[in-house]
């Protein structure tokens, strides 16, 4: 978490992770908080290490536990 987050943003964070538990609850299917752009971002096209996401709340979002293994650190 970089050290320039505000306050708020810090529990934005937290919101992320309350919200998928709760969801997980609701549903039974589990859910992860996942960063976007990953914080060790890896190419599909290449397999090397070329990204370096950031844990800031604009870099989150709430999906399955399931698609969040299946991403792993790739992306487009």
């Amino acid at each position: 978490m970089p050290p320039w987050l505000t306050s708020e943003q810090k529990a934005a964070i937290m919101s992320f992770y309350v919200e998928a538990q709760r969801r997980s609850k609701l549903t039974d299917i589990l859910q992860a908080v996942d960063h976007i752009i990953p914080l060790v971002g890896i190419s599909k096209e290449t397999g090397e290490h070329d990204v370096c996401g950031l844990h800031v709340p604009w870099n989150l979002q709430i999906m399955t536990l399931a698609d969040n293994t299946r991403k792993g650190s790739y992306h487009d």
